[in-house]
């Protein structure tokens, strides 16, 4: 069985502004931004029902 985990953690003001955004239509939205946290650029795609759960998934850019 594969499994995969990460630290959580919540965004800084700094960092959530990067995030903030994005289209939406009947209570659901999308959202690409191009982000860097302090450990290098990335390419943050998240999705969800505005006000309630949202998805995402963040793939490095370069090397």
């Amino acid at each position: 069985m594969n499994t995969a985990s990460s630290a959580l953690r919540a965004l800084n003001d700094q960092e959530l502004d990067q995030v903030s955004g994005g289209l939406s239509a009947f209570g659901y939205y999308v959202d690409v931004d191009l982000v860097n946290y302090g450990d290098g650029e990335k390419v943050h795609v998240s999705w969800g029902e505005e006000g309630g759960s949202y998805n995402y998934v963040e793939v490095n850019v370069g090397c």
